[in-house]
């Protein structure tokens, strides 16, 4: 018996983040926790964090590489870095 494969991960070509979707993943990369650093409920992270990785076509390991090739670093959403 077979056990389901994981699902190729494609860039979606004409979505773009939100504001709201790069916070998320930009705390993310710092290893911080985007539900607490955003104020909001853990579900909503999750989605949000869901959102980046299906417009970026990528997951938490590459999510780095992803914002960097996507054009923009990641910055503290404070607006200090």
């Amino acid at each position: 018996m077979r056990g389901l494969s994981p699902r190729a991960l494609h860039p979606a070509a004409t979505d773009t983040l939100t504001a709201r979707e790069r916070a998320a993943a930009e705390i993310t990369v710092r290893d911080q926790d985007a539900a607490l650093v955003l104020g909001v409920d853990a579900p909503t992270a999750a989605r949000l964090l869901s959102a980046v990785y299906r417009k970026l076509g990528t997951d938490r390991a590459g999510l780095a590489q992803a914002l960097a090739n996507s054009g923009r670093t990641p910055r503290d959403p404070a607006g200090e870095g």
